[in-house]
């Protein structure tokens, strides 16, 4: 009799999976084939399909004409090379009315429907009469983790209709997808209520650990988060933004979690900076207490950064303080409560509420040209760059990534920090990128797979005969930022690791991420030499004229502006300066870079130079990267790093002084560059050889000491 009962119920259910519910059963079998729970947003389509059309999608899959048919009884037909394998699912997409032609001739004349193209399709599309509207799907890129299907994933699917008001299509389609991605994020979870899904559903898996042999899997990351939530709680209940004075580290990681869940806003403070600057951003920011530890504090006087006598006036919190008022059974009781409530409990117990323009956090820039601003980020910035970039990077669930940026530095606090716990991936921290040994030493144990550094810094591994080629033979992914990737160091990299660095490109501004490179695909090319790359998801790259502000046409040379979701609130207390490099067009915000580049007609963006990076020479404005450019290229030396500055000059008004490192004395040097061809203008009027370029914290050239540095030596 029970084994009749479970027969009919399976009969039920099939006659159910196939007759009734086709569509749903689909579905169900694609979040199982991509290990994925997907909470799925269609209120962006506001009306069914009733009618004929052609949909244009960036990256069309099956995903795609499964939610179309959610919202329209007509059959859909999906344009593809795409092969279905599995019979399982072609049986469940012909129920559903969903099917798949090679080419628009194989189409039934008889039977109208809505059609989806590849948006590379403009050709094709021009050969249907039907309407064309724009179609995007935000956040199904993810990293898949065997078995936690239960994680939620938030998909949004967005249908635009396109008219010939809407400019060229490609434009069309650009600006749709900025707009997709804006309200997309609006629907995300908090920064921390992200890292707690991942984190409450990964368990044991290895979350964070650092060189000092700290290791904490995600349940004994929430547990610490609690435990240290309870001692900060009445200790910073009058605080609204809280300095943070610490290294990559376990320590740090659970330090920034735990301020977030307070709802508090973070001011990680640049423990590189002078003693004035540091001040002068911790009265900006207004800061009363500072959290940092005291071994830290010691072994950054013993490498030439006394920076103890800057927090003067404020109260300093030492973690090594916090840490002796923990007790072991308190901390049992939390790991307890951690392993035994589900996550919705602990985002009650944990997270105060905290809305999306929050301000999240407030990094002080480089200051490479001058006096640091301080940045506004909120939690949708940081929440949308950190789902952008791993959109980019497409992380996978078994990826390392080697967290050696600083997190004062917006891409050591976006990707390398918060980015792996919002994707439930493990990242391995060092505080010191210049520590090569060490580094090798992580990327070898932990088997790296993704490394994020500057050219400064890839320049030192690819020298460091303590940095065998072996430690890196893991790495899959390699990308620079923060300044201009040498050619040498590229080259000289690729030689020594067998692994291709892509260049990329943003600014603490844009939360940080707005272009990269990446490895190309069969059918698309990623990657382009002497470029940092495509925008990423979501982000709108436009070249202006930076008198006028209107476009210049593809492939001139103008003001970069990028628009997107991860575009900053302002800089702090200065409505001014924000007001100069905000702007509001199209209904998206974009950002005002300052630096001059292009874009070609594949959508690859060349940086060409800074705007303030130019000397003005007998009433001609000349690229000091273009000195350095064409300088580098005369002395074809990998040991040489070299560095024009425009200094003022009572005949001329101002001159261009070279600064150069290596092997070569300046009087090779001059002998080089001086008879040769080189636009004279363009020659150096003076050339010095110093022990090293000056550079930040965060490896970006500090062009503002290398300035005052022209200035003494001349």
């Amino acid at each position: 009799m029970i084994f009749l009962i479970l027969l009919l119920l399976v009969v039920l259910g099939l006659y159910a999976s196939f007759v009734l519910w086709p569509n749903r059963s689909l579905w169900f079998l694609l979040e199982r084939t991509n290990r994925q729970h997907y909470r799925v947003h269609l209120d962006d389509v506001t009306h069914r399909l009733d009618s004929p059309l052609a949909i244009l999608v960036e990256k069309p899959n099956l995903k795609m004409p499964s939610l179309l048919k959610r919202l329209s009884n007509l059959p859909v037909y999906w344009i593809t090379d795409t092969r279905i394998k599995s019979t399982l699912q072609r049986k469940l997409m012909q129920r559903a009315g969903i099917y798949v032609f090679a080419n628009l001739d194989l189409l039934p004349k008889d039977q109208p429907g809505i059609v989806i193209l590849s948006s590379n399709d403009e050709v094709s599309i021009k050969q249907l009469a039907l309407p064309i509207w724009l179609g995007f799907l935000c956040g199904e890129v993810a990293a898949s983790h065997t078995r936690m299907r239960w994680i939620p994933r938030d998909l949004q699917l967005t249908l635009h209709r396109y008219l010939d008001k809407d400019g060229p299509l490609t434009l069309a389609l650009q600006r749709v997808l900025v707009y997709a991605w804006d309200r997309y994020v609006d629907k995300l979870p908090s920064i921390v209520e992200s890292w707690l899904d991942q984190a409450k559903a990964l368990g044991n898996r290895l979350a964070v650990a650092d060189s000092t042999g700290v290791k904490l899997s995600h349940h004994r990351l929430i547990t610490a988060v609690m435990t240290m939530r309870s001692k900060f709680f009445k200790l910073l209940a009058e605080d609204h933004r809280v300095g943070v004075c610490l290294p990559a580290s376990v320590g740090a990681t659970t330090t920034l979690l735990t301020l977030l869940c307070l709802g508090k806003t973070l001011v990680n403070l640049n423990y590189t900076a002078s003693e004035s600057s540091i001040k002068a951003a911790i009265s900006e920011a207004s800061i009363k207490r500072v959290i940092t530890s005291k071994r830290f504090l010691e072994n950054l006087e013993k490498r030439g950064f006394p920076i103890a006598g800057v927090f003067e006036g404020v109260e300093v919190i030492y973690l090594e303080d916090i840490k002796k008022r923990i007790s072991q059974k308190e901390l049992l009781k939390n790991y307890l409560l951690v392993k035994t409530l589900p996550v919705a409990m602990l985002k009650a117990i944990l997270v105060n509420p905290i809305g999306g323009n929050q301000v999240a956090a407030i990094l002080f820039s480089s200051g490479s040209e001058g006096k640091p601003k301080g940045v506004e980020l909120t939690h949708r910035n940081i929440v949308g760059n950190a789902r952008q970039s791993a959109d980019a990077l497409e992380a996978r669930a078994d990826d390392v990534i080697l967290g050696i940026l600083p997190i004062f530095h917006a891409m050591g606090l976006t990707a390398t920090t918060l980015l792996p716990m919002l994707e439930g991936i493990t990242v391995i921290c060092h505080p010191d990128p210049t520590d090569t040994a060490t580094i090798g030493e992580l990327a070898r144990q932990y088997k790296a797979t993704i490394l994020v550094g500057t050219s400064t810094f890839f320049r030192l591994y690819s020298r460091a005969r303590n940095l065998d080629p072996a430690m890196f033979s893991s790495l899959r992914l390699v990308v620079a930022g923060a300044e201009r990737l040498s050619p040498e160091v590229r080259v000289l990299f690729e030689e020594k690791f067998k692994t291709q660095i892509y260049e990329g490109y943003g600014t603490t501004e844009l939360s940080p991420v707005a272009n990269v490179n990446r490895p190309d695909t069969e059918g698309e090319i990623r990657h382009k030499i002497g470029t940092v790359g495509k925008p990423i998801s979501g982000c709108m790259v436009r070249i202006m004229d930076p008198e006028t502000g209107e476009d210049l046409p593809l492939g001139e040379a103008g003001m970069i502006a990028i628009g997107g979701v991860n575009v900053m609130k302002g800089y702090l207390n200065d409505p001014h300066k924000t007001n100069e490099v905000l702007i509001y067009q199209h209904g998206i915000r974009w950002y005002k870079t300052g630096d001059k580049g292009r874009l070609d007609d594949q959508g690859f963006l060349t940086i060409l130079d800074r705007y303030s990076r130019f000397a003005k020479l007998g009433g001609e404005m000349v690229s000091l990267g273009a000195v350095e450019t064409q300088i580098n290229l005369l002395l074809s030396h990998d040991d040489v790093e070299i560095l024009a500055v425009a200094v003022p000059d009572l005949k001329k008004g101002e001159v261009v002084i070279l600064l150069h490192t290596g092997p070569l004395s300046s009087d090779a040097v001059t002998e080089i560059v001086q008879p040769s061809d080189m636009h004279n203008l363009m020659k150096p009027a003076k050339y010095f050889h110093v022990e090293a370029i000056p550079k930040l914290g965060s490896g970006k050239t500090d062009f503002a000491n290398a300035k005052a540095l022209a200035v003494s030596l001349l």
